[in-house]
């Protein structure tokens, strides 16, 4: 027979069934929703200015001139988005986020969540990242898999319209934080 259960007011998602306990009840992993947002603080203190509603952004860094904040974010929102982690950047003084392109050379460029290290060039016109692609392998540490892919040293322009890869391991390995 189908049952419908209502669940706990604010659960966006159901993630896990986890069974049936000796009580005759459901235990289930429930997600509710989380606010994320970019703010920027006055260096004497004062008031946090909200930069950017409702996104999960992680290594923000200033553009070289000030005016733009750079950060990894995921691709779209959902379960699995940790592994579809891109660039992207927002006016420093508020606005929408703009994902950069990510699909450079043929590849498209992938970035790690509190890894990627994202150091913008001097000059403010290439960001040194640690990255992956499809064709990088998956981790595997004396032979348990530990489902972080391979990464790698990238420079990227600051447009994201060119890219070059400057390490190149061919094993299980990962270059962070450059």
């Amino acid at each position: 027979k189908v049952t419908s259960i209502d669940a706990p007011e604010g659960t966006e998602d159901v993630w896990l069934l986890a069974g049936w306990t000796s009580e005759n009840k459901i235990g289930v992993e429930l997600n509710s929703k989380k606010e994320y947002g970019l703010y920027t603080l006055p260096s004497q203190g004062g008031q946090a200015t909200k930069i950017l509603n409702d996104c999960w952004a992680m290594q923000p860094r200033w553009s070289q001139d000030g005016n733009r904040i750079i950060y990894v974010t995921p691709e779209s929102p959902g379960p699995g988005g940790g592994y579809r982690l891109a660039l992207a950047s927002v006016p420093a003084v508020g606005g929408n986020g703009k994902l950069l392109p990510k699909d450079l050379d043929g590849k498209t460029i992938r970035q790690l969540g509190n890894q990627s290290g994202n150091r913008l060039s001097p000059d403010g016109k290439t960001i040194v990242t640690a990255a992956w692609t499809a064709e990088d392998t998956v981790a595997n540490i004396g032979n348990r898999y530990i489902g972080l892919p391979t990464t790698h040293i990238w420079k990227i322009s600051i447009d994201g319209n060119k890219s070059e890869k400057i390490t190149n391991e061919n094993r299980s390995y990962a270059d962070v934080c450059p």
